[in-house]
């Protein structure tokens, strides 16, 4: 897919016979209709053009448009994270984030679902909002082949009095064999107002997924909702109470 956006561009003002591109994108993944690598070369042109300069200020007339487009496809991805990656937790492995950034203050409350009002300062709830993220995935995908990674994982996010309780939850996983392993395919998260005005942070996370049966089938999953309490625990954010919402 990056090959073909960067000929796209490569060949933008080189092109006059009318090639177009259809980019359908569904939740930032799915790419519909789009022109194979091969079709491309076939109409493009044997020479390289470079791209015209800009006199007045000797930079790429294109330089532009390419950071409109590299803007507009960091906002579409669910993974993209600027603010993010100088969080203290991390997105697991095949775990999604909806964590993305902005130019304001305004602008990252509003890309991240955060309730307006709040004395708790962004930083710490972006911080909050990520081990919520990765809780309820830890708890609701698993597989059987790796029983113990899967129980571990929940745990870490958890309250030092919660870590029991995380743990009972996987005592019969793998006893049976007709599911093999769940994945988690979107996640919605939405921060909720704390009415005791403490410092507890409320967070919404729902999640959906499919599930991979004992032949090697995707089948139907489900979705399910969590509302996760959150405190700092050892200057880390940790869930202390979570139930199903």
């Amino acid at each position: 897919m990056d090959n073909i956006k960067n000929i796209s561009k490569k060949y933008k003002s080189a092109i006059t016979i009318g090639l177009v591109f259809i980019l359908g994108f569904s939740s930032g993944y799915v790419l519909k209709g789009m022109t194979t690598p091969n079709e491309v070369d076939s109409v493009a042109v044997n020479k390289e053009v470079e791209p015209k300069k800009d006199t007045n200020n000797n930079e790429d007339v294109f330089s532009e448009d390419n950071e409109t487009d590299k803007k507009e496809e960091k906002k579409d991805e669910q993974n993209t994270e600027d603010k993010g990656d100088k969080l203290s937790t991390k997105v697991e492995e095949g775990f999604k984030t909806t964590i993305v950034s902005g130019s304001s203050d305004e602008e990252i409350i509003k890309n991240n679902n955060f309730i307006t009002d709040s004395k708790i300062s962004i930083q710490d709830r972006l911080e909050a909002k990520r081990v919520a993220e990765n809780f309820v995935q830890a708890i609701t995908a698993f597989d059987i082949s790796d029983v113990e990674g899967t129980a571990k994982r929940p745990v870490k996010y958890v309250s030092k009095d919660k870590v029991k309780e995380i743990e009972g939850l996987y005592l019969f996983l793998g006893k049976s064999k007709e599911i093999k392993k769940s994945i988690i395919d979107e996640v919605y998260t939405t921060e909720k107002e704390n009415k005791d005005g403490n410092d507890y942070i409320y967070f919404r996370v729902t999640v959906e997924w499919h599930c991979i049966d004992k032949n090697d089938q995707k089948i139907s999953g489900g979705d399910e909702s969590y509302m996760c309490q959150l405190l700092k625990e050892d200057g880390v954010y940790k869930v202390f109470q979570y139930h199903v919402d």
